[in-house]
């Protein structure tokens, strides 16, 4: 829309095999487009496997076909035609039923249910809870092909903030906002009040300066102190607002000084919000490789499959008391990108990223210090869990090759990033918090402010949300004169 073309600035590949799922006995399955393997793996978990799947996938299809126009991107003219061939497909698998009830209809196995079920941690749902229509995340990945940026989703930011800057857009670092400021007389936003944090280089840089401008170190250590007070809350006026921040942080902390009138009574409503899991999110550089255990994507999953995911979404101060005791009663996703982009680490190396859900913080509990001393528990749970499910599968002396690495649970993951009870995902996507029951990018009392992000329609996960944000954009361009958007100068 803006005259650039992405492909020109970023390399994508296709990841093959999409998946290697991997069993507490031991056992795994390759999920690819090799229709004689995919034959073979599946028949050998269930009689006539590979025939189920493919009209499972069937199904799946006209979900996503009906589903991303429809109730995703909100385009009719792209979602009629499809819309007869999804309500017959609706009649005969009903997409709002449970996605594990709705595989049954398919499948008899567990581990066939396991395998086309896993994909509902992307949204942080279980597969007991997220509506059957979510198969559309099947049909994305097997049928469509899962692609990776090369260098990593850290390239592409890097990118569009190369291009953005090109394009005379001004970014401003080592700044945080502290305020969405409104005025209840006109129901409208106007500014954000912020506060800069100099980076060491920058207060280096200041320091010097002042030093060489009043030769007294008293004078410039008064002077910096001011420097840094003009900082300090101050107004920038915007006359159209978008918050990519959590929905409920922007609601609840950006907006507190407005008037709960011009709030919409969000912290009542949110009461009743039902959010989406958290992680434990661990961060391997190993000093040696694993090619044969781990593909680009590997799913590990436990053999007591429901009860694995029983106590993964109910908020508690203490998530290290409800995680299994057994290493084999944990579901984790890995990610080992070298196999796709060597360049993310040294030959001969790994580098890989581990999640492992974990249930969202509950707001009233313990201490934060008694919070904490549960968060490391629990990340030291987490972490022997998966290096000995790595030993199992034939990845022998990892613990030994362990170079570096980063662990991150709940509480981080809210201080981190303003996340609502720590759920990574945002609000979750029950029934009633789905399509139209989702908040709306839109705020219900002030017409200048629209937020983005997993919280809001159409829902989270990367593609989401980039779905999300492109309609906010079409939809302030095509309001520029009824918001009172002026051209940037």
């Amino acid at each position: 829309d803006v005259g650039k073309d992405m492909d020109e600035h970023i390399s994508i590949q296709r990841v093959m095999p999409a998946f290697r799922v991997n069993f507490a006995d031991g056992a795994s399955v390759t999920l690819s487009d090799d229709e004689e393997k995919m034959r073979k793996e599946l028949d050998s978990l269930e009689i006539d496997g590979y025939d189920k799947y493919r009209r499972y996938m069937e199904m799946a299809d006209i979900n996503l076909d009906a589903g991303l126009p429809l109730f995703i991107e909100q385009d009719w003219e792209k979602g009629l035609p499809v819309l007869p061939k999804f309500l017959i497909n609706a009649l005969l698998h009903w997409p709002l039923k449970s996605h594990h009830d709705q595989l049954g209809e398919f499948f008899e196995s567990d581990r066939m249910k396991a395998l086309f079920s896993f994909q509902d941690l992307y949204i942080g749902l279980s597969p007991y809870t997220a509506p059957g229509v979510f198969s559309l995340l099947q049909s994305i990945e097997l049928t469509n092909g899962i692609y990776y940026p090369i260098g990593g989703f850290a390239k592409i930011a890097e990118k569009m903030k190369t291009l953005c800057e090109d394009m005379g857009v001004k970014i401003h670092y080592d700044t945080s906002v502290s305020q969405i400021q409104a005025d209840p007389s006109t129901r409208r936003v106007q500014g954000v009040r912020y506060n800069h944090h100099p980076s060491e280089g920058e207060e280096e840089e200041e320091e010097k300066k002042k030093k060489k401008k009043k030769n007294a170190e008293e004078e410039a250590e008064k002077n910096s102190m001011s420097q840094k007070k003009s900082h300090d809350n101050q107004l920038f006026s915007a006359d159209v607002i978008v918050s990519n921040a959590d929905l409920p942080y922007t609601e609840m902390e950006l907006l507190r000084e407005t008037p709960e009138t011009m709030r919409d009574g969000f912290e009542q409503r949110e009461k009743k919000f039902k959010y989406s899991s958290s992680v434990v999110s661990i961060c391997w550089a190993v000093k040696k490789r694993y090619d044969t255990a781990l593909a680009h994507h590997s799913i590990f999953l436990s053999d007591k499959y429901r009860s694995s995911w029983d106590n993964v979404f109910e908020p508690t101060d203490r998530p290290d008391l409800v995680f299994p005791d057994d290493y084999k009663d944990f579901n984790f996703y890995v990610h080992a990108p070298s196999r796709t982009d060597p360049s993310c680490c040294p030959s001969n190396h790994d580098s890989i990223m581990v999640l492992v859900p974990a249930p969202p913080l509950a707001e009233e509990g313990g201490s934060l210090e008694d919070i904490r001393d549960a968060e490391e528990r629990l990340k030291a749970k987490a972490r022997e869990a998966v290096i000995k499910r790595f030993e199992d599968a034939g990845m022998t002396d990892f613990r030994s090759s362990i170079v570096d690495e980063s662990i991150r649970g709940p509480l981080e993951w809210k201080q981190l990033f303003n996340l609502r009870r720590g759920s990574v995902f945002g609000i979750a996507h029950p029934m009633d918090q789905l399509s139209l029951f989702r908040p709306s990018p839109e705020h219900p009392k002030l017409k200048n402010l629209f937020s983005v992000g997993a919280s809001t329609r159409p829902g989270n996960g990367v593609p989401l949300v980039l779905v999300g944000a492109e309609q906010v954009a079409r939809s302030i361009l095509a309001r520029e004169d009824e918001l009172g958007a002026k051209p940037a100068t």
